[in-house]
């Protein structure tokens, strides 16, 4: 889940969905979850992700994401890969798998890719990347930037809805 707000704020099993209030009387949060036995460990989902949650329910009557079909692991890159194709990067995406006839396959992204960059973001680790793959980009035409056998490849795909 995007921008939690870790709080020790007192939460109960079914008290989620109340507002997390901060010392002004603003709302800046959602109250979610509570870890039990974590000495009142809580969590609430910030309200900027609450509030584009809600549109997208109001809207679409779901929440959209999207989607491309692969999976992913962080990796570090080396200094040497990183100073020959000048890549500011420390961190990237390996490819561990490419689900057939996924936007990912039709786009020729292959296992053992390494993605470093989308729509001309650094790409260094998965949370980052999701963050891009928002409803708009949806059946749109993107740019994935990945290095196969130490070639950089600028690859066109287009991210389709996540059918949950």
């Amino acid at each position: 889940m995007d921008a939690m707000i870790q709080t020790d704020a007192a939460l109960n099993p079914g008290n989620s969905g109340g507002p997390l209030i901060n010392s002004e009387g603003e709302v800046i949060g959602v109250n979610t979850a509570v870890i039990m036995g974590a000495q009142g460990l809580c969590f609430a989902i910030s309200i900027n992700t609450a509030k584009a949650i809600a549109n997208q329910l109001i809207r679409f009557g779901k929440v959209k994401r999207a989607y491309i079909g692969v999976a992913m692991q962080q990796i570090d890159l080396v200094p040497r890969l990183r100073s020959i194709h000048q890549i500011r990067n420390k961190q990237a995406l390996f490819v561990s798998n490419v689900e057939r006839y996924s936007p990912a396959a039709k786009a020729g992204i292959m296992n053992g890719d390494i993605i470093f960059q989308f729509n001309d973001h650094l790409v260094e680790t998965a949370d980052q990347f999701f963050k891009m793959l928002t409803s708009d980009k949806i059946g749109q035409f993107q740019y994935i930037n990945v290095i196969r056998d130490n070639t950089l490849l600028e690859l066109r795909i287009t991210p389709v809805e996540r059918g949950d």
